[in-house]
């Protein structure tokens, strides 16, 4: 009930409610969850918007099944329900209110954390004003750069997202137009080059540009989606340096436009659960934080490894590992040491290939983190004055895995991209704060991030922030 008011709906509690009392509400109601094991035809058909919820998974046939689904009314049936069921009841409700099913026959009850998922689509896709589900209106989206992260990661989870969905899509190889018009449904007047981009201003269906290009291209095409009007989703790191970053957040604030960063793993449940358990000093105060994130990069040409691309481990991965430092610990840091280290000075000539670094924190904890483009790492670890957690693998696109002193987590794997991008369409929609990936986290990560190529560049010395 209390998650149904949040989301804006009226709510009305009571152990028994006759038909004419329901009769009573009936002409002000949006739907009706009725918890019982028989509902008669007549009720039914008097009161079409009912929404039934039986508690029994056995003696269903007590609900007039066949006449709900001769007349459109929704019945959900709770598989082994019990007494402690009156939550997943009031999921299935929530469902039945955002998805309008004929019939649901089955909730998943043994997995808590599907249904806290479930729960927290069905109130961020609620419009904050009326109350009143919003399932019609979806954000276009277009893409800029058809990469592998575009093609392979963004493209797909727009198949699953609820809020926003592909509408265009830029890029400067012609030879992947025709597959990408034929698995998206895209028309020729969907379809932009790097040279027509700015001529996306004429296209009413795109509302948010989500730049995936490398990063020297970052702040160009941010620049130039705003004076098409249009808001934007830029990859991390947000820039080359945090004086790009500052002008890429002023230019969105002249033009009333969105500045948002591609940090998915703020949707992520285990690091949600991480940074829960952090600002609630579950384990008490954090005293050290651990991290790593690298893998050994293959093809010598790939524009990571150019330096005026902005390529480089610490942009490309090692900037995760600063995000789950300052998201754990809570805190920004106030000075960094950093060194650079090669083991193939001919492949990574150009760029960094291993930095090592650590920040210092106001309240005294300290973070030790690693970055490569020459070994496989990727874990995050906190001490805490009465425990620890750990996740690992911690940074990747697939499974997350991860334990504490007392429990291991068991959160069921999700799309990252599909939640990043509906949050932020339910933001740009209803209003609903993003979980922190504006562009003002962007421009903090690239101030941390130009000090420790600073320190690293005279020796280690220590930089203040």
């Amino acid at each position: 009930s209390n998650a149904l008011r949040q989301a804006g709906h009226q709510v009305i509690e009571g152990w028994t409610l006759g038909e004419d009392e329901l009769a009573s509400y009936y002409s002000e109601i949006e739907g009706i969850m009725v918890r019982t094991n028989k509902v008669p035809a007549e009720t039914m058909a008097k009161m079409p918007k009912l929404k039934i919820v039986s508690k029994h998974g056995v003696g269903c046939d007590n609900i007039d099944v066949n006449y709900a689904r001769a007349h459109d009314i929704t019945v959900a049936i709770a598989a082994d329900a019990n007494a402690d069921s009156v939550a997943e009841h009031t999921l299935m409700f929530m469902l039945m209110m955002a998805k309008n099913p004929r019939e649901m026959d089955r909730v998943v009850r043994e997995d808590y954390s599907l249904r806290k998922e479930l729960i927290q689509k069905i109130l961020s896709s609620t419009d904050k004003n009326s109350g009143k589900l919003n399932n019609n209106k979806k954000l276009g989206i277009a893409l800029v750069g058809l990469g592998n992260y575009a093609t392979n990661q963004l493209a797909p989870a727009l198949f699953e997202t609820s809020l926003c969905e592909l509408k265009a899509i830029v890029t400067g190889t012609p030879s992947k137009i025709p597959q990408w018009k034929k698995k998206y449904g895209l028309s020729n007047n969907q379809v932009y080059n790097y040279e027509n981009f700015d001529s996306i201003i004429n296209n009413p269906e795109v509302h948010i540009v989500y730049i995936v290009l490398p990063n020297n291209m970052h702040k160009e095409y941010t620049l130039r989606a705003f004076k098409a009007n249009k808001h934007v989703i830029c990859e991390k790191p947000l820039a080359l340096n945090a004086n790009e970053a500052n002008e890429m957040i002023a230019a969105s604030k002249k033009v009333n436009r969105e500045l948002y960063v591609g940090y998915r793993l703020h949707y992520e449940p285990h690091h949600q659960e991480v940074i829960r358990l952090c600002r609630e000093k579950t384990f008490g105060r954090i005293k050290h934080f651990e991290g790593g994130f690298g893998f050994r990069a293959g093809n010598s040409n790939q524009w990571r490894l150019k330096k005026q691309y902005g390529g480089g481990a610490l942009m490309d991965v090692g900037i995760y590992v600063i995000q789950g430092a300052r998201y754990t610990i809570g805190e920004e840091p106030i000075s960094v040491t950093a060194r650079e280290y090669k083991t193939d000075n001919i492949k990574f000539k150009e760029v960094d290939e291993l930095i090592v670094w650590q920040m210092e924190f106001p309240s005294g904890a300290i973070a030790s983190c690693t970055t490569s483009f020459a070994a496989s790492t990727n874990h995050l670890f906190v001490a805490a004055e009465k425990g620890f957690i750990r996740l690992s693998p911690s940074y990747t696109y697939g499974k997350i895995s991860g334990y504490t002193r007392k429990y291991a987590f068991d959160f069921q794997q999700v799309n990252q991209q599909a939640l990043h991008m509906d949050g932020i369409s339910n933001n740009l929609i209803n209003g609903v704060p993003h979980l922190n990936t504006g562009g003002d986290e962007g421009l903090r990560d690239m101030k941390i991030i130009d000090a420790i190529f600073k320190s690293a560049s005279s020796d280690g010395k220590r930089v203040l922030i």
